[in-house]
């Protein structure tokens, strides 16, 4: 069974953001899986990066979730902290109408934030296998209430040695729950936890098509000349946004400085930064503050960028898995995109071994060196750059109050309801922490109430309330 648009999903709250996002046609993984999601059968989901694995899975779980249950019913496990990130974004954006509270559960982060949300009403749980075990053990996550897990990137949590920690955490879950599995790849030595985990499964494999919508060009270089190479190709392809993949974290870090010496907007991401720090690096890049990316492997899968419309292979990858997945990220949803290969006379052999295995064609571009003059034109062109809002509707208001003085979510609700223009389906999620609450406020009504609460008192208080541009875990 198959569905060519998205009437299958009833739920108003969601049909009506789909309709905002534009999303009138399902990519083919989304019209296989959809269904299947739907039947509360166990999946194991092959695609592509970039096909719309993420909305397939969730749209169908989203819809039977209700804003007045308590307890979250669904758990989704990831293989990285920033794909549990991503998911988290694409619940609140997806059901902002139903005011689903997605809790993303990661380490790094501070326990006793992630267990004031979990103390809350919440609807889902996104994490990562070692700390979402960790509060399952502490009884602070029901898991007997769980009724669909969801392993994302399943191959991945496999390569990553995650497979008995994800076996703990299976042990404690309800037998009767549904099971879906997504990945880009299915290798052989995962096939015994599949069999093991998974109940009359159905099974989907969607033909990959990515190599149709990019281009592969190869730049070869000494060694020596690499970043001089990168800051070429920026300016003479006037990039505006870009991702440049590196092998190690040290060689991340060098080519990052040197771009920034120039003034270009660079940021970097790697596994030795603090997780906060790798949040906020994320947002800088998604939002086209700082627009060029240098990292590791970390960025080479799950994370979606729609649009993205250049890689730059720096350092050439050691597998041909990752050498796929860096490919991936950009090309997607049929968007054009271009994947530059720097090659050294060392990587030249390693290259055409995966080109004839992945079978693609390329050009070979000699890039001319760019003047100081051109750079700088460059640089202020990237700085003119407007920043990107991911979603106009919804605004994010921080209140200086929480726990501490005795408020709680019905408190913010009653004084926010009561405001005039303002409905009871304005509010979205609430989180109260500690020290201070975060309340979402859809429709386009943020500024109204913004201005509104600042002469408003919640709960005989007066809280003093800004926009929110940061990330609270």
């Amino acid at each position: 069974m198959t569905t060519n648009d998205f009437s299958m999903i009833n739920d108003p709250a969601l049909q009506k953001r789909l309709k905002e996002k534009g999303f009138t046609k399902p990519t083919p993984i989304q019209q296989k899986l959809m269904p299947l999601v739907s039947k509360k059968v166990d999946v194991l989901a092959q695609a592509e990066t970039g096909s719309g694995k993420t909305l397939a899975f969730l749209l169908p779980v989203l819809e039977r979730i209700a804003f007045e249950e308590n307890d979250p019913r669904v758990l989704i496990l990831t293989p990285t902290r920033e794909l549990a990130l991503q998911i988290e974004e694409v619940i609140k954006d997806i059901a902002v109408y139903k005011r689903l509270k997605p809790v993303t559960i990661i380490g790094d982060m501070s326990y006793e934030a992630q267990e004031v949300q979990l103390r809350q009403k919440s609807h889902i749980v996104i994490g990562t296998p070692g700390r979402v075990l960790d509060l399952i053990s502490k009884e602070t996550i029901k898991s007997e209430k769980i009724d669909t897990l969801i392993l994302d990137e399943v191959d991945h949590l496999f390569d990553r040695g995650f497979t008995e920690t994800i076996e703990s955490i299976i042990d404690t879950l309800n037998e009767t729950r549904q099971n879906i599995y997504t990945s880009a790849t299915i290798s052989e030595e995962i096939e015994p936890f599949i069999k093991a985990t998974l109940k009359q499964p159905k099974r989907l494999m969607i033909t990959p098509t990515n190599q149709d919508v990019f281009d592969q060009v190869r730049v070869e270089v000494d060694t020596y000349d690499k970043v001089e190479t990168v800051v070429d190709i920026l300016v003479e392809e006037n990039v505006t946004e870009a991702i440049i993949f590196c092998e190690e974290k040290r060689t991340v870090d060098e080519v990052a400085d040197e771009l920034a010496d120039l003034g270009i907007p660079v940021v970097r991401l790697h596994g030795d930064l603090k997780q906060p720090v790798r949040i906020k690096a994320l947002k800088q890049f998604k939002e086209k503050v700082r627009p060029i990316l240098v990292t590791t492997n970390l960025m080479a899968r799950g994370i979606d960028l729609v649009g993205l419309p250049l890689v730059i292979n720096y350092d050439l990858a050691y597998t041909e898995d990752v050498f796929t997945h860096r490919m991936g990220r950009t090309g997607r949803m049929h968007n054009k995109g271009t994947v530059v290969h720097l090659l050294t006379p060392q990587d030249i052999s390693s290259y055409e071994t995966f080109k004839n295995q992945l079978n693609f064609n390329d050009r070979t571009v000699s890039y001319p060196h760019r003047e100081l003059d051109d750079k700088k034109d460059y640089v202020n062109m990237l700085r003119r750059q407007k920043k990107q809002e991911t979603n106009d509707s919804v605004t994010t208001l921080f209140f200086n109050g929480g726990k501490e003085k005795k408020l709680r979510a019905y408190d913010f609700v009653g004084a926010i309801n009561a405001l005039s223009g303002v409905d009871f389906e304005d509010i979205g999620v609430i989180t109260v922490y500690p020290r201070h609450t975060t309340v979402e406020i859809l429709n386009n009504k943020g500024e109204t109430v913004l201005k509104k609460m600042k002469h408003t008192r919640v709960k005989k208080k007066q809280l003093k309330v800004h926009i929110d541009r940061d990330t609270h875990l």
